[in-house]
């Protein structure tokens, strides 16, 4: 074997930043065949971004001292090793790629047999759950990959480790780990990490990099060194860090923890800020920015946030934007949540399961609901927009047919089938024949995946570089990418899974990379990184927010086979590692900087309101400086940070509820349900009945109060049949109510509906039979059914009445009208809510002495029977109850005189009045205890609301009338 290299240390201290530093080390020390020439160079650094900023620091330092600059090699740390190894695979086999190594390993635990797995897992995956078997695999790959950082297999840590002899768990794992390599190497292939162990093992060979500069890298692998001692001429270590702490690195630039865990962070308490919530921590980095620029201009870009907690990210953005100030998150959005690929999830969902609400949510995404509106428009079919359009569709099929199931054979009016055809086959026009079944080698999915994404965005015009279109770009081309490689697996191996399209699928977006994607660049603006990339920042003032515990450091995510003295035995960095790491860094960022020019933030509650911590680093020192700083993050009564206005002021307050537009004709009729409303607030009258506004949505999953009495007045309006006038069998009775209330839901909910709306129909055929006896006892009673409510349109009564000699329409449907032998008659309306309620209940409020009228719906059917036929003679009006409990089934009969039918009248003409004087406001003090959808809007929940109210109404009043 070729004489290992010595690696050689250069401590750049901390009297400034470590990049422009490294860039003039490299200029001035670096191997140059003639100056400004470092292609012979290979720089490593910890991170992408550092990448491209180095690369522009060594371009602005050459442009300086008028070199021409030949660039370095500059990879990260992550692509260090592979650019270490030879070029070609060990041993003459090629190294498997990521999702290669998932299928083999998915195919070797799979044939492994419930002997082997039941050390791992006691009810391992169904043979053709191929998702479950890749999630073991996953599992696994991560501890094969965590224990390959230190050149090892699992096998060779169980032996070498003695906490873990004995362990069945470990005697599987290991044993499936051979299995997956002997499959690997029978299809010509070798894992990443053993080929990186064979390659720092092998003896002959000479170096393949002359010239390594590893520039800050304080978290370099075990396997990253061994290679580097192989292939490397020669390494140099830039370690940030003055040479008087020459001990806490190794001969690498690594860090030593214990060195770093027993020192404290070299910031007084006037650099430290603790605050409140999320916004306040926000607002600490505005007033640093307008401190900083009242001593001197300050440019944006001279001006790092660094988030602890990267949910910190959104509410720094916004109120730095707020204050005219540019700012951009580095991190970006993970290729993992563009549109493409959450679309094709989206579309992996419905294949799995044809079911409506998958349905509902494929079309829920912005680029599936322009496929299929453009679909739709080419066959000539158009929705109305102000009708919610194909997403309204979707949704008030939803909530009137709760189906689940989607067939393709659709329910309701034929507009509405067709309408749902429409989509039904856009949709479905992305998606193979028999979808939900066909199984195919996987290979042979590639094609369809990649179909479905060009229908979809195939004509849509994308600009690579365009802020609004990069993610979209990005993302087609990463799943295209993984599409190309898995269309190229040979169909014929053994370790290519027979799967579904949906699995196929998910196999996908298991493999689509979910590390962040940087936000293109630009103008100057406050950047916003994680706190790892502080290190190598060169901005000349930060601000670190979110220096809480579990979040600076951030625990480990610790892999259930390896807890902490399981790492600490096999030399695995744990927990102490990366609280050195995180010391470090604080250290550096804030030695590197003049003071006043590092200011450090700990919030006492997290953007969902948990309590936090300060950090542990920020505790470190003497008992005196630790109990000062405790004392200071729970001091109740510390000042606040000040709130600057963020939002200039309008001319008008964009925050009150809307008065009524008074551009609608007067009403010359109204239900005699409406009435009620109107009495309970003549805003939401407004809002619901001139305005015409609606709660839609598509939530419903089973019968609400509304359906399903719905559901029982369709079932009890057969007792309005000639043939059952008469009838007084309780029994013959309910099999006619049986038989139409399943005829009716198979109308509405078609043959197989939900489960839940089974048993629920099945809880109303109970009450149905109860409701048969009651109506059995009504017509022994003499009581005959002479009229019940009309479907549709049809079945609406109207009746003019007169008020201050102008007529008005009342409209409705009267649920039924039955007519006794002596002449009476009895208005009937069916109630079906869970407890009997009584007319008086619900028709008046209030004092005992002093009733008002709350609804005048069973006032008005009397006015409205008229049109029925009722023509004289006694008129009762009257609830039948056909509530949860049978024993309070049964007719309620109002017990209202004449003077009580008289002051409903009254109020019905107080009413009429007052729509024909369009007054609609205000909107009543008393907000209604159910969602109506109008809370919002109505400022129901909202502090001073009398106040808002009044603000509202100021230009509005009777004079507008």
């Amino acid at each position: 074997m070729a004489e290992r290299v010595t690696p050689t240390r250069h401590f750049l201290s901390w009297s400034g930043p470590a990049l422009p530093a490294a860039a003039r080390w490299l200029l001035d020390e670096a191997e140059q065949p003639t100056p400004g020439d470092l292609s012979g160079v290979l720089v490593v650094v910890p991170g992408g971004r550092a990448k491209r900023r180095l690369v522009e620091l060594l371009a602005q330092l050459a442009v300086e001292r008028g070199l021409a600059l030949v660039p370095p090699r500059v990879v990260t740390v992550g692509g260090l090793a592979d650019r270490l190894m030879p070029g070609s695979g060990m041993a003459g086999r090629g190294i498997a790629d990521r999702s290669t190594s998932l299928l083999v390993r998915a195919g070797a635990l799979r044939d492994a047999g419930a002997g082997l797995l039941s050390a791992l897992t006691p009810s391992p995956p169904g043979r053709d759950d191929w998702p479950g078997w890749w999630a073991l695999a996953a599992q696994l790959e991560s501890l094969a990959a965590e224990l390959g950082t230190v050149g090892l297999t699992p096998a060779q840590a169980a032996a070498q480790c003695d906490a873990l002899s004995g362990d069945a768990r470990w005697s599987a794992v290991g044993e499936l780990d051979e299995r997956y390599h002997a499959a690997l190497a029978a299809e010509g292939l070798i894992d990443a990490h053993a080929a990186r162990r064979d390659a720092s093992d092998l003896a002959e060979g000479g170096p393949q990099v002359p010239h390594v500069v590893l520039v800050a890298t304080p978290d370099l692998r075990p396997i990253h060194t061994r290679l580097l001692a192989r292939y490397a001429e020669a390494v140099h270590a830039l370690v940030f860090a003055p040479p008087e702490d020459a001990a806490g690195f190794d001969e690498w630039g690594v860090l030593e923890p214990a060195y770093w865990l027993g020192r404290a962070l070299p910031v007084g308490d006037d650099a430290i800020t603790f605050v409140g919530t999320s916004e306040d921590q926000a607002e600490v980095v505005l007033d640093a920015l307008v401190r900083w620029s009242a001593a001197e201009p300050l440019a944006a870009d001279s001006v790092t946030v660094g988030l602890g907690d990267a949910a910190l990210s959104g509410v720094v953005e916004r109120t730095l934007g707020l204050a005219g100030v540019p700012a951009r998150s580095v991190n970006g959005r993970p290729i993992a949540r563009s549109r493409p690929v959450l679309l094709l999830e989206a579309l992996g969902e419905y294949a799995g399961a044809l079911r409506f609400d998958r349905l509902a949510g494929l079309l829920r995404h912005p680029d599936a609901l322009a496929y299929v509106s453009r679909e739709a428009r080419e066959l000539g079919a158009e929705l109305d927009r102000a009708d919610g359009g194909w997403l309204g569709l979707l949704d008030r099929y939803a909530s009137a047919h709760l189906q689940g199931e989607v067939t393709g054979e659709w329910l309701g009016e034929p507009a509405q089938r067709a309408a749902l055809s429409v989509v039904y086959d856009a949709v479905h026009a992305l998606l193979p024949e028999a979808v939900s079944s066909a199984r195919r080698p996987m290979s042979q999915w590639a094609r369809p995946i990649g179909e479905a994404l060009a229908r979809v965005y195939g004509e849509t015009a994308l600009r690579r570089h365009a802020p609004e279109d990069r993610p979209v770009v990005l993302g087609l081309e990463a799943v295209g990418a993984l599409l190309e490689a898995i269309g190229q697996l040979p169909g014929e191996a053994g370790f290519v899974p027979t799967t579904t399209f949906a699995q196929a699928i998910r196999f996908v977006l298991r493999q689509v990379d979910t590390s962040p994607v940087p936000e293109p660049g630009g103008a100057a603006a406050v950047e916003l990184v994680g706190v790892l990339e502080l290190a190598l920042d060169d901005a000349p003032r930060v601000v670190v927010v979110g220096v809480n515990e579990g979040a600076v450091p951030e625990p480990i995510a610790e892999h259930p086979m390896l807890p902490r003295h399981v790492r600490e035995a096999l030399g695995l960095h744990d927990d102490d590692h990366r609280l050195a790491r995180e010391q470090l860094m604080l250290a550096s960022v804030a030695s590197s900087r003049v003071a006043g020019d590092c200011v450090l933030v700990a919030g006492r509650v997290s953007s969902v309101g948990d309590p936090l911590m300060p950090s542990r680093l920020l505790l470190r020192g003497s008992d005196a400086v630790m109990s000062r700083r405790v004392a200071g993050f729970f001091d109740d009564d510390a000042v606040a940070v000040p709130r600057p206005t963020l939002l200039t002021p309008g001319d008008t307050d964009r925050f009150l509820i809307p008065p009524p537009l008074l551009d609608e004709p007067v009403l010359a009729e109204l239900s005699v349900t409406a009435f009620r409303d109107y009495l309970a607030c003549p805003y939401r009258f407004y809002l619901k009945h001139i305005r015409k506004l609606r709660l839609l949505d598509d939530r419903a999953v089973e019968l609400d109060g509304g359906a399903f009495g719905s559901l029982a007045h369709a079932a009890l309006r057969v007792l309005g049949d000639e043939a059952l006038q008469g009838e007084a069998r309780s029994d013959k009775l309910f099999e006619r109510l049986s038989a139409a209330l399943d005829q009716r839901v198979r109308e509405q909910y078609g043959s197989h509906p939900r489960a839940v709306v089974r048993v629920q129909v099945e809880q109303l055929r109970r009450r149905l039979e109860a409701a048969a006896r009651v109506q059995a006892q009504h017509v022994e009673a003499g009581w005959r059914v002479v009229h019940v409510e009309g479907a549709g349109r049809s079945g609406r009564l109207s009746q003019a009445i007169e008020v201050d000699g102008e007529a008005f329409t009342l409209t409705g449907k009267i649920d039924r009208i039955d007519r006794h032998e002596d002449g009476r008659w009895m208005v009937i309306d069916y109630k079906t809510s869970d407890r009997a309620k009584t007319p008086e209940a619900t028709h008046r409020a209030g004092p005992k002495n002093d009733k008002r009228w709350s609804d005048l719906q069973l006032p008005l059917y009397r006015d409205l029977s008229t049109a029925a036929g009722v023509n004289g003679g006694q008129i009762d009006v009257a609830y039948f109850n056909v509530p949860k409990a049978a024993s309070e089934t049964a007719l309620s009969v109002a017990a209202w005189g004449e003077d009580e039918i008289v002051s409903a009248r009254a109020e019905r003409d107080r009413v009429i009045r007052a729509l024909r004087a369009r007054c609609y406001w205000p909107p009543s003090e008393e907000v209604p205890r159910f969602d109506d959808g109008f809370t919002g809007l109505c400022a129901d929940e909202a502090e001073g609301r009398a106040q808002i109210v009044q603000d509202s109404g100021a230009g509005w009043g009777a004079d507008d009338a």
